[in-house]
């Protein structure tokens, strides 16, 4: 059940609601406009699950969330938030059944006494047969020069540091010089912005690949190298699982979450200061046979830890509990 667009294969019911871009909405401010939004997708969601015999309501908004929570204290299915955004345990202990995306966030919570016997860690998953290792030979063309690969919002705020990244790159000395590749959604100021840091700092060995399909997404992972991740604070990092297993090393901040994903994978360092991250790539570059090695482990970790079969177990189980627990009114 959803308000927007969805790819899936399963029973899908939309729920029309007032979209924070309406024109209705235009004299307001961004916040009024997001909560309206959520409150009439609430009210619709709310008259579907009384018509219905749903034991779970697994929710991503902590608006919707919070609010399916009080509509359903006592009577009707549990409500099972899913923590996407780095609240924390501050917050996160309003909910009772809650889902934290890797074993860092649930450190945090025993660490402020609020861990709840309810609280899950179930991570993403990836498609490993859509996302895997290509042929490298040949989609280069006659340069045989690296392609290093950064994915992440190109808008100046985002958190994603690709101007870091950008002249860390360009920093680079010595025999081998590779090239730089970055995807990701943006406006098109936005993206001109970034073309121009990247191409006068880089020359043609920068491209930029703004709004690329989806469809296009494993193809793009297959032509790259090495998958750079310079984010300082990620709440998770589905473009890390895409890389791994396309058979991608990452070199990424060390950060728990991040880390914990990335595993053996890559190389983790603290890519705060400057010229750090290029005193990593230096490492990487004109290490051919470290990159393979590394991305063969990136690939495997994918397969064992991150595929369908086996995080769905995680959710069963669950579903299964809040479906059990017990209630006040319940009975």
């Amino acid at each position: 059940m959803g308000g927007g667009p969805l790819e899936t294969g399963i029973p899908y019911e939309r729920v029309r609601v007032l979209s924070r871009g309406s024109m209705w909405l235009r004299g307001m401010n961004g916040h009024w406009r997001y909560l309206l939004e959520q409150w009439s997708f609430t009210a619709g969601v709310v008259r579907r699950l009384r018509a219905s015999k749903c034991d779970v309501v697994h929710v991503s908004d902590p608006q919707v969330g919070w609010w399916l929570r009080e509509k359903f204290r006592n009577r009707g299915p549990g409500v099972f938030y899913r923590d996407g955004l780095m609240l924390g345990p501050d917050w996160l202990w309003r909910f009772d059944h809650v889902q934290v995306l890797a074993p860092h966030y649930q450190e945090q919570a025993m660490g402020a006494g609020c861990h709840g016997k309810s609280w899950h860690m179930i991570p993403h998953f990836v498609d490993t047969a859509r996302f895997h290792p290509g042929h490298r030979d040949g989609v280069h063309g006659g340069d045989r020069s690296p392609v290093l690969l950064a994915v992440g919002d190109l808008a100046p705020t985002s958190k994603k540091r690709l101007d870091y990244v950008i002249d860390e790159v360009a920093a680079l000395s010595g025999p081998v010089q590779p090239r730089l590749w970055i995807a990701g959604q943006a406006n098109q100021p936005d993206a001109e912005r970034l073309r121009a840091l990247g191409r006068g700092r880089l020359g043609d060995r920068f491209r930029l690949l703004p709004n690329l399909p989806r469809s296009e997404m494993p193809k793009l992972y297959q032509s790259a190298d090495l998958m750079i991740h310079a984010a300082l604070r990620e709440p998770f990092g589905m473009v890390l699982l895409e890389a791994m297993a396309s058979g991608l090393p990452i070199v990424a901040h060390n950060f728990p979450v991040t880390s914990w994903i990335v595993g053996d994978g890559g190389e983790i360092a603290d890519l705060q200061p400057c010229g750090a991250l290029t005193a990593v790539l230096a490492r990487m570059t004109d290490r051919c046979s470290r990159r393979v090695a590394l991305g063969e482990v990136a690939r495997r970790a994918a397969e064992t830890r991150f595929t369908f079969p086996e995080v769905l177990p995680r959710y069963l189980r669950a579903y299964r509990e809040i479906a059990t627990h017990p209630r006040p009114g319940s009975a």
